[in-house]
């Protein structure tokens, strides 16, 4: 069920440069009740440009609490360009484009790889992707021919790689 409440940030812990905690507490009542896994929509309103920008996030807190919910967010790096990551200067594109080995580079590493110095193989990685259904899409059409196994095609032994949400 979809209902509209209104909350503060109460709290804010820069992590590291792209990764911070942040508690919603509710202005009124508490929280409401939710599963491990589920997400929140936040929507943020952006008075210069008339509009509520809203975004998907996955509750970090557990469900027994009821005073705030705490996400941990990660910036966007496919979306640069807006309004919350203007600062942002690094890798820009759709997210499997951070996947794939740039053309005309001289390497045959992709920037995440570039990133943590290392390659990605379903022996040290696991990836969870969130968005629309192009973007798990073109993440998946990318992972699987690499080895990566889906949480929804998991192995006899109940192990995989990559576990996906869609929101249309």
């Amino acid at each position: 069920m979809v209902v509209d409440n209104t909350g503060t940030i109460s709290y804010i812990r820069v992590l590291k440069e792209d990764l911070t905690i942040f508690r919603i507490t509710p202005s009124e009542g508490s929280i409401p009740d939710f599963k491990a896994g589920q997400f929140v929509t936040i929507g943020l309103h952006i008075p210069k440009e008339g509009k509520i920008i809203r975004r998907a996030y996955s509750i970090a807190s557990p469900p027994e609490q009821k005073k705030f919910f705490e996400l941990i967010i990660r910036w966007v790096l496919s979306r640069p360009q807006e309004w919350f990551n203007r600062t942002w200067s690094g890798q820009k594109g759709r997210v499997e484009s951070f996947l794939r080995p740039k053309a005309g580079t001289g390497t045959d590493r992709s920037p995440l790889e570039e990133l943590v110095g290392e390659r990605i193989t379903p022996e040290n990685t696991s990836f969870y992707v969130c968005g629309w259904q192009g973007t798990v899409d073109g993440a998946l059409d990318y992972l699987i021919p690499k080895g990566f196994v889906t949480e929804r095609q998991k192995r006899k032994d109940g192990s995989y790689e990559v576990k996906f949400e869609s929101y249309g």
